[in-house]
């Protein structure tokens, strides 16, 4: 009899906009049909003469890489085509000029002809602002402006994937956060000044906490677990969802949200399930500037082995899936750079180059 219900649960979850669409998501919900036009793309496997940390981005021939095990800086640099390092930069420590961690780059991007990037440093609580071209050119970290930015009584789980919206303004990601078992906050995105810390808008993704009685095998504060990047012109953050295949664009200027989910998969009902029969469908997601690449999974969680896969949804900048690329190696991570439109696939200290031309997009 329970196998029936579970059965018959799943079926509710799966596939229609559902009641609970309304109940928990903020935005507006589109179904459509995964694309039939394939593309198999074969990479070149790039051969660093070492291996620099766990995350990487690309921007401009470059690979900067953060590794955040006990290294004596927070960031190595490499010119991708050369495959060399070109140095070291944000010294760790607890001295003038360094900093004990800061949180992943999100958001490259050029100003007066500079490639710089915006950086949260979590235990000192600052903002930085890091020239990227000015450090390369000079041969040592040059932060062109901190912030010191209180954030614990604000947001307990802080500050992620920070984007540089203006001259004062940034937009960041703030984490779902278990407070206490009657506190459970739901992530959402937050526009602040820099210059004194000021909340200037707040971007609800979701409604509602799901109820924490029901004994899932995930925390309540994990279901809303997705992965974002940001659209070039810094207007909008495309995010994808773990449990649903669903990709989301939402709008900063206007908070306008909508969703876009894959037929016959799980809508926002599996949150009032135990969640047995969970599946992972999207795993990560960039963009070149003109197309998201989002790496899918697609598989039921518990069959799971590794969480390397080789499948990427190609959508425009509309929500509309236009095909499907496969790999010819599997990846866990992957990153873009959109000036020479080269996606790079990175799994554990293998980095595979693939040229995004030749999907004819």
């Amino acid at each position: 009899m329970r196998t029936i219900y579970l059965l018959a649960s799943l079926l509710l979850c799966m596939s229609c906009v559902h009641k609970a669409d309304k109940k928990y998501y903020a935005g507006s919900i589109h179904e459509f049909t995964l694309p039939k036009d394939t593309v198999f793309l074969s990479g070149e496997k790039i051969a660093l003469d070492k291996y620099a940390g766990s995350y990487v981005e690309a921007y401009d021939s470059l690979l900067i890489f953060q590794n955040f095990g006990q290294t004596s800086h927070a960031f190595e640099v490499y010119n991708a085509f050369t495959q060399k390092s070109i140095g070291s930069f944000l010294p760790k420590g607890h001295g003038s000029g360094e900093t004990p961690y800061v949180a992943s780059i999100y958001h490259i991007y050029k100003e007066n002809g500079e490639v710089k990037t915006i950086l949260f440093g979590a235990v000192e609580s600052k903002i930085y602002i890091w020239n990227i071209s000015r450090s390369l050119k000079e041969g040592k970290t040059v932060i062109e402006k901190s912030f010191k930015y209180e954030w614990r009584d604000e947001t307990p789980g802080g500050y992620l994937d920070l984007v540089k919206t203006g001259e004062d303004t940034f937009v960041a990601y703030v984490p779902g956060v278990r407070v206490n078992n009657a506190d459970i906050r739901l992530p959402h995105l937050q526009e602040r000044t820099l210059s004194n810390n000021r909340l200037v808008k707040k971007i609800d993704m979701f409604k509602e906490v799901p109820s924490d009685a029901i004994k899932r095998k995930y925390l309540t504060e994990f279901l809303f677990d997705s992965y974002s990047c940001v659209s070039h012109d810094a207007k909008k953050i495309i995010q994808v969802m773990a449990y649903m295949g669903q990709i989301d664009f939402i709008d900063i200027e206007t908070g306008e949200i909508d969703g876009y989910r894959i037929k016959g998969t799980y809508n926002f009902s599996i949150f009032d399930t135990e969640m047995d029969d969970v599946s992972h469908y999207y795993h990560r997601v960039k963009t070149n500037g003109k197309h998201v690449f989002a790496l899918w999974c697609g598989k039921r969680l518990d069959e799971v082995k590794k969480f390397s896969f080789n499948t990427l949804h190609v959508f425009d900048m509309k929500g509309k899936c236009k095909k499907i690329v496969k790999l010819d190696s599997s990846v866990s991570d992957i990153t873009i750079d959109p000036v020479h439109n080269i996606l790079y696939g990175i799994d554990e200290e293998d980095i595979y180059c693939y040229r995004l031309e030749e999907t004819g997009l």
